[in-house]
């Protein structure tokens, strides 16, 4: 079998950097909307949650109260950071939707 080829991802410099830069990202673990479910159904984070299941229970769990809560709560940043480390390495040039315009779409997971 031939290894995929990871496509390039936005590399946040820190925890501010991804608050301000990761857009949408959070909607990969919103499991009770027809949005998130979208997200969830992408071969990224399919990938992402069958290696980090763990992770992926609790993290949805976490921005799925955020998002519910009365008033809005604040997302859990820094959980969600963390995970965006592991999903941007499992992006590949040959997953629907990466490529643009030939090539790979660096915002592809925080849009």
């Amino acid at each position: 079998m031939t290894e995929q080829k990871v496509a390039p991802q936005i590399e946040f410099e820190s925890l501010d950097d991804f608050i301000k830069g990761q857009n949408n990202y959070y909607a990969y673990f919103l499991d009770d909307s027809e949005w998130g479910i979208n997200y969830r159904e992408r071969p990224p984070f399919k990938r992402f949650q069958e290696s980090h299941p763990e992770m992926e229970r609790e993290v949805t769990g976490a921005t799925v109260q955020a998002v519910r809560a009365n008033p809005r709560q604040k997302l859990p940043y820094k959980q969600l950071w963390g995970t965006y480390k592991i999903m941007s390495d499992l992006v590949f040039v040959d997953d629907k939707y990466v490529m643009r315009d030939g090539k790979p779409d660096k915002y592809f997971l925080i849009r």
